[in-house]
């Protein structure tokens, strides 16, 4: 009977006002994490729209905003997951492997360069997986607590609606992965160097790129069978066609054992799925 009481007393517990509820959300760090996120989706879009009307003087502002929008989001991230800076080598090899602070740095890299058409699509993905788990399972019950324990039929359009929106993101999160990590390995890869033959950007570029790539195939199973079934598929192109000239087999071969070498054996053997800190 005691029991009953005392959950009885934690039921009828009063919801503390809206007000409070939001002010509670907005304090934590966690919210500056979502808000980037919702920029970089937002900021994304509005690029890509504006670049292909040809808008540049909208579509330059919105690249650039997109991209320290990610910085503060991997910022946080980084920070809740690293905690506050350490000057030892123990804490430099974590800052290495962590995943928000190799993509905080590439955000950093490619603020510094001119805007690329290719670089904004990893961020966008990540931000709207992420967006979209943080105002379902954040934002949704400080809006609507009663949605939380409710019946998915006795529940707001929007708390359903979210749930259902959610629920997909999960269901495509592998699928989203592995067409992120085959963006950076070929398209982003391809695109860097080209703008770099073309004196687009700094050569520095590459070399920084090549080295987020080494550090995401360290940690990452979806860049590793990204890298993989490049190979595969150049191999089979480029080595086994009999109709390829000798040349041209010989550089491929000699750039792809190259580029093999660059990998970490002891890292490579260690696959980490991408993406859960962000």
């Amino acid at each position: 009977m005691a029991a009953t009481s005392s959950n009885a007393g934690r039921a009828a517990r009063p919801i503390p006002p809206l007000t409070d509820r939001l002010l509670h959300m907005v304090m934590h760090l966690q919210f500056a994490w979502w808000i980037g996120h919702v920029s970089v989706v937002m900021n994304t879009a509005l690029f890509y729209l504006c670049y292909f009307t040809n808008y540049d003087d909208i579509a330059l502002p919105a690249y650039y905003t997109a991209l320290l929008s990610a910085v503060l989001s991997y910022a946080v991230a980084g920070y809740k997951s690293m905690g506050k800076p350490q000057l030892n080598m123990a804490y430099a090899a974590q800052l290495s492997s962590n995943d928000s602070v190799q993509y905080l740095i590439l955000a950093l890299i490619w603020y510094s360069q001119p805007a690329m058409i290719v670089t904004l699509v990893p961020f966008a993905i990540f931000a709207g997986l992420h967006s979209l788990t943080y105002f379902n399972n954040t934002l949704v019950p400080a809006l609507m607590p009663s949605a939380v324990n409710a019946t998915d039929a006795n529940r707001p359009w929007l708390a359903r609606m979210s749930g259902r929106a959610e629920h997909l993101a999960r269901q495509h999160y592998v699928t989203a992965m592995n067409f992120v990590a085959r963006w950076e390995a070929a398209v982003i890869l391809a695109w860097v160097l080209l703008q770099t033959i073309l004196f687009q950007i700094s050569f520095f570029t590459p070399m920084f790129y090549s080295t987020f790539l080494r550090n995401r195939y360290a940690v990452s199973s979806y860049h590793q069978d990204a890298f993989r079934n490049m190979r595969v598929l150049l191999d089979r192109q480029l080595v086994e066609n009999p109709g390829t000239n000798a040349g041209l087999r010989k550089l491929y071969v000699t750039l792809r054992d190259f580029v093999s070498s660059l990998a970490v054996p002891q890292y490579a053997a260690q696959p980490q799925q991408a993406g859960a800190a962000r």
